[in-house]
């Protein structure tokens, strides 16, 4: 009688692979990796379907980059060329990158796989009148701190695109062409303007690019503190040319918190199967983040009406991996219950100052997976090695 094969040859690839697809979360998938050398390499290959978390340190110090899956953590060179001691932004699939250098200032395009670099502006274009005095840093009176960023794809067969980003001050929602020397604010271009003065009210909290493929549906999407958006999407004409309408989505009545005394600490923006979702984060003094909920914009029969409607059948077979200016979504091919993956970013954007101080430590203790499960929230943290990054809080590098 033959020996048996020992363990780890007894399962083909394909088999393995089938098995980590039933396995979306980092626990189970940690187990399995421990397994043996074979499981241990099929779980390393599935990691690069999922983006990696990346940190920057200002010294050598320190991993770059964290795989959420394995656990693992690895230093890229190429990350620590290009952008050490910059602050990220916004991050997009092909691993671009929209950056601060100096923390509030020298923001470029980066392209950690090509090397591409382009340069963006500081400024902030007039308009023809005189910038808001809380738009003004250092000696630049334009002079902009953008908070979160997002760029679109290729817009015309010449490669043209546009960077739309949330600013700090008064000019909440800017954004770049391609080829141009200035940033320019999108609050011109509404076509209704006694919507801005009410929009004051709100803080932006996260921009998206979203519908590629629908001209109806195509722009910039801009996430408001009260569950509403602005969306800038073209019309008519080429973009940059006053061809911007505004599209509304005033806050619905969304369901009680799930529990008491959790608020909501953080809204984000994810495309999911030509859909647009809203993932709202609670937290609780003391536990940080207990739970979230995931909405869907629906657009009524007749188009002239926007609102957020409760999705749970979204999370089945879906991972969702969230952060302002860089979150995706991820299908798994199982219909079993899905993951949102989160960051550290709970406090919200820190103000203008604390982005200005170069000496400032962000957490990562509260980053980690969350799923439901017949109606039961489960959240695991994930502590990833080595010191918090003092120049850029986490962000998702999406490969």
């Amino acid at each position: 009688m033959a020996e048996p094969r020992p363990w780890d040859n007894r399962l083909p690839a394909e088999l393995l692979d089938v098995v980590f697809s039933y396995l979306p979360s980092l626990a189970d998938r940690a187990c399995c990796a421990s397994v043996c050398k074979t499981w241990r390499t099929a779980a390393m290959w599935k990691e690069h379907e999922a983006p990696l978390l990346l940190m920057l340190s200002k010294s050598d110090a320190g991993p770059s980059c964290f795989g959420v899956f394995s656990k693992t953590s690895t230093v890229h060179p190429a990350i620590r060329a290009r952008a050490r001691g910059a602050r990220f932004c916004g991050s997009s699939p092909g691993g671009k990158f929209i950056v601060a250098r100096s923390q509030w200032r020298d923001y470029a395009l980066l392209n950690i796989h090509s090397g591409e670099e382009t340069a963006l502006p500081d400024g902030l274009l007039s308009e023809g009148h005189e910038v808001p005095f809380n738009l003004r840093v250092g000696l630049k009176p334009s002079a902009l701190v953008i908070l979160a960023a997002a760029v679109s794809p290729e817009l015309n067969p010449q490669g043209d695109y546009i960077v739309a980003a949330i600013a700090a001050g008064q000019h909440k929602a800017v954004f770049w062409v391609r080829g141009t020397h200035q940033w320019r604010s999108f609050e011109p271009l509404l076509e209704r303007q006694e919507f801005w003065p009410r929009l004051m009210l709100e803080e932006f909290e996260d921009v998206i690019f979203y519908g590629s493929q629908d001209e109806r549906t195509r722009g910039f999407y801009f996430l408001t503190s009260r569950d509403g958006f602005l969306k800038f999407g073209r019309q008519y004409g080429s973009y940059g040319k006053e061809t911007y309408v505004y599209g509304s989505g005033s806050g619905c009545r969304f369901p009680s918190p799930p529990g008491s005394g959790q608020v909501v600490a953080g809204r984000y923006l994810v495309e999911w199967c030509g859909s647009l979702l809203m993932v709202q984060r609670f937290v609780s003094p003391g536990h940080g983040t207990v739970s979230f909920r995931v909405f869907t914009l629906q657009r009524s029969n007749d188009g002239r009406k926007w609102g957020w409607r409760t999705s749970p059948a979204v999370m089945m077979g879906t991972l969702l991996f969230v952060g302002r200016g860089c979150s995706r979504a991820m299908a798994t091919g199982r219909d079993r219950p899905g993951c949102i993956y989160f960051l550290d970013d709970a406090e919200g954007f820190p103000d203008v100052d604390s982005i200005i101080r170069t000496e400032k430590l962000y957490r990562c203790s509260d980053t980690g997976w969350f799923r439901r499960v017949q109606d039961a929230d489960y959240v695991e943290k994930i502590r990833p090695e080595g010191p918090p990054p003092d120049c850029s809080p986490w962000i998702w590098f999406h490969l």
